[in-house]
């Protein structure tokens, strides 16, 4: 994964590695009235992201996740993953040397598959397999896990109409 100072690392906590852990509440379609960027949502209005205003970007579960991904990122990511943004860690598994990802957004796969990639097999099958996204400790069933986009698709003027 990556660590660079970046504004991405906002959304990557916020939008998937916090609802992993367990921050936000049980509803659809992301949790209220906190939902899973652990903002709270008041008549379809955020009034408050920090506990002390009722949300969850600083609470138990947004800490601990925190903490695992720092923790995971020193042990086990190699050193050069520290300098590197979103953009320039999402290519990174395609090379052959990473065993596992703490976590990847489905836009990196198509690069995944291409013919003549180290993680891909001569048939063209992927070497590789995609895991379930992990529960932290304060995770319970009804809430979101992981990065989705529940009912928001977006198709631009440029989109194959076959893709």
């Amino acid at each position: 994964d990556y660590v660079k100072k970046d504004p991405s690392l906002g959304w990557r906590f916020t939008d998937a590695w916090f609802s992993m852990a367990g921050a936000g509440d049980k509803g659809l379609p992301n949790g209220l009235p906190v939902d899973e960027w652990g903002i709270r949502v008041e008549e379809c209005h955020p009034v408050g992201a920090s506990v002390s205003r009722g949300g969850a970007t600083n609470g138990p579960a947004a800490v601990y996740a925190t903490t695992k991904y720092v923790d995971w990122l020193r042990e086990y990511a190699p050193p050069e993953a520290q300098g590197m943004t979103f953009s320039e860690a999402g290519p990174v598994p395609a090379q052959g040397n990473v065993a596992q990802q703490i976590f990847w957004y489905t836009a990196f796969t198509a690069s995944m598959i291409k013919d003549g990639l180290p993680v891909v097999n001569e048939d063209g099958t992927p070497k590789w397999r995609m895991a379930p996204s992990p529960r932290g400790p304060y995770w319970e069933e009804g809430m979101k896990l992981g990065y989705q986009d529940v009912g928001s698709w977006t198709f631009l003027d440029s989109t194959p109409e076959k893709r």
